[in-house]
This record gives structure tokens, C-alpha cells and sequence, in this order.
């Protein structure tokens, strides 16, 4: 199935926005470089008792300046689409490996911890 640019351009911008609401890494950490794998599962169970299994396999990687880069494969191995946060250069990237396009947004400011907000007055 061959889909149209602008689709796959919607669908790498509805995984960014997956990743914005749903980060692996909480915070930045620095002198830390790592590569790690990964395999992440999700089941659906229907109102007919029939469970959706989604599964999906990737790798992860640190550098010492705290920049992740993320790779979430399509097949086994091969990369499908590759996240890059960068929290010196204060942005974030996504390639569309398959298309060849890659997108360059400016990294936004986390939101503070439930544990930290200030009440008014407080």
C-alpha cells in the first residue's frame, strides 16, 4: 500500500505527538551514554473477549550531553522512524526513514512535577 506524503507526514506528526505526551525518558541525564533495546507491548481486550496484541521493537541511545536518539523499527531491525531529542541545542527531530524527510521542531519546556507546583498564596 502506498500512501500519500501528506498521510505519512500526519501519521509521523501523530507519533511526535505520542512522544511529546509520553516520554521514555523523564528527565535529561548527562555522563550517562547508553544504547539500550527495546520491546514494548500493548493489549486490547474487546467487548467479545478477543484481545489486539500490538508489539513493537526498537533501540535507544544516550550520549553524554543527555541527546537521545530513538529508533522504532517497521520490520525486525529496520527502522521505520527515528526521534532525536536534544536538550543542549534546545530541539527535537523526526525522519521518516522510509520517505527520506525529517522534521525539526524547537524542544518545549517540561511541565513541572505534580510534587512541585506552587499553590497560590503558598
Amino acid at each position: 500500500m502506498t500512501r500519500h506524503p501528506v498521510d505519512q507526514r500526519a501519521a509521523i506528526e501523530a507519533q511526535m505527538a505520542v512522544h511529546a505526551r509520553v516520554p521514555l525518558e523523564s528527565k535529561t541525564v548527562t555522563g550517562a551514554p547508553i544504547p539500550r533495546r527495546f520491546v514494548s507491548e500493548s493489549v486490547q481486550v474487546l467487548a467479545d473477549g478477543n484481545r489486539i496484541v500490538s508489539r513493537s521493537t526498537g533501540r535507544v541511545y544516550r550520549d553524554s550531553q543527555g541527546r537521545i536518539r530513538r529508533e522504532e523499527d517497521i520490520e525486525p531491525g529496520q527502522a521505520g522512524s527515528i526521534s532525536i531529542t536534544d536538550p543542549v541545542g534546545k530541539v527535537s527531530y523526526v525522519v521518516d526513514t522510509v520517505s527520506k524527510i525529517a522534521w525539526q521542531r524547537p524542544r518545549r519546556p517540561r511541565a513541572p512535577s505534580p510534587g512541585r507546583l506552587r499553590r497560590p498564596g503558598g
